[in-house]
């Protein structure tokens, strides 16, 4: 009860001008905060929606990608992991899974043949003329031999090529000395 009269005293001490000027404030807050708030709720929906009905990503270009094939090649090993749009792995190759031990796992044409073969029989099963895009990573010279092989046999939408290794070990060029 204190409350509401120390409320009405401070009220009473502004003028009608300001009085009003305060009102129309904190009404437009008000509607702002609504608007966010259904707005939120919207986004909230929408994206529910996405993920129970798990329909793939589009891509900029306007088209659908439906699997991720990578092909990564560290020092001593290479990879492929097979993904779908929402970075849930369906398959993963490792030299190693393919029988190949120590050394052997650098010889990168008998590797990649080997996970040709693999994704040959996936495709039977589970990438069926189903749009992929091709990331690789650190492949080389090998990517034209990856590409045109993948081509072959899938369906190819997008490709993608990422070399981290640098190629002069991050050294300046080497300055001509005039003589």
């Amino acid at each position: 009860m204190k409350s509401n009269v120390k409320k009405n005293l401070l009220l009473s001490n502004i003028s009608l001008k300001k009085k009003s000027f305060y009102h129309k404030k904190i009404n437009n807050s008000i509607l702002k905060l609504k608007s966010l708030l259904s707005e939120k709720q919207q986004h909230k929906k929408l994206s529910s929606l996405v993920h129970k009905s798990r329909v793939p990503e589009k891509q900029k270009d306007g088209f659908i990608i439906v699997y991720i094939i990578y092909f990564s090649f560290s020092a001593t090993n290479t990879f492929l992991h097979v993904t779908d749009t929402f970075g849930n792995l369906k398959f993963r190759y490792s030299a190693g899974l393919v029988d190949f031990k120590g050394k052997q796992k650098k010889s990168r044409i008998q590797v990649i043949t080997r996970f040709l073969r693999e994704l040959r029989k996936l495709k039977i099963s589970a990438l069926k003329d189903k749009p992929i895009a091709l990331h690789l990573n650190n492949v080389g010279s090998y990517k034209y031999f990856i590409i045109k092989n993948l081509k072959k046999n899938f369906f190819v939408r997008l490709i993608k090529s990422y070399e981290t290794y640098s190629y002069n070990g991050c050294r300046k060029k080497k300055r001509l000395r005039k003589r």
